[in-house]
């Protein structure tokens, strides 16, 4: 486990970045008053079909905006950079949809496209939170529907991000919930370096088919 090498870095972006993260904190209200209002104008964390190939193709249609609003986004942040990654592999989406116990169907994956945001400080995750807020508020293409604020509840591994799924629509009613990850420059450093995600990766999925197979008495 990562867990104390994560730990570490985390107290010490406490202790440095103190002021920034109680910004971080009193932005929650936001996101949670957003994603409420989202849901109340019928948008949700659901993709719009049940089919794989469905998925693709609202992403090929979607991506691009997606992308333009989000290099929009880190272009007004001087410490924050934008990647976009490609579409989920299909295997990939395929075990969330079988190893998942809640899962229902293919709508249910949120991720099928993404990117990442690399923040160099958590004032900088800030200013991203921010923008998206902003956009959110304006844009009636753009809707925040779940977030998973894992800077203050991190992974069972010790990982702290943010884990923000969009949707983005088309004026013909086309659209895609896509997933952005926030990450904090010293976090995603020690995850390279360590090599974390990969064997993430690998754990995962041996948690996922144990749960399957045994449900809450999984070993």
């Amino acid at each position: 486990s990562f867990y104390p090498v994560y730990g570490a870095l985390w107290k010490n972006v406490e202790m440095c970045e103190a002021v920034a993260l109680e910004r971080y904190k009193s932005m929650s209200e936001d996101f949670r008053k957003s994603v409420a209002a989202s849901k109340d104008a019928g948008h949700l964390p659901i993709q719009r079909s049940d089919d794989l190939m469905d998925l693709y193709l609202d992403y090929a249609a979607t991506h691009q905006k997606f992308d333009e609003r989000m290099i929009g986004v880190v272009g007004k942040i001087p410490g924050a950079q934008w990647k976009k990654g490609p579409a989920k592999q299909a295997f990939r989406m395929i075990e969330k949809r079988y190893l998942r116990p809640n899962a229902r169907g293919f709508s249910k994956v949120c991720d099928s496209g993404r990117g990442m945001v690399l923040a160099e400080t958590m004032n900088d995750v800030c200013e991203v939170r921010k923008e998206i807020l902003d956009i959110a508020a304006t844009d009636p293409y753009f809707w925040i529907v779940r977030i998973k604020e894992r800077y203050l509840c991190p992974s069972s591994g010790g990982w702290r991000d943010d884990l923000i799924n969009i949707k983005v629509m088309l004026p013909n009613g086309v659209y895609l919930v896509f997933e952005v990850q926030i990450s904090q420059g010293k976090m995603l450093t020690a995850r390279k370096t360590l090599d974390g995600h990969a064997i993430f990766n690998k754990s995962r999925n041996a948690s996922e088919m144990l749960i399957l197979c045994f449900g809450d008495t999984a070993p």
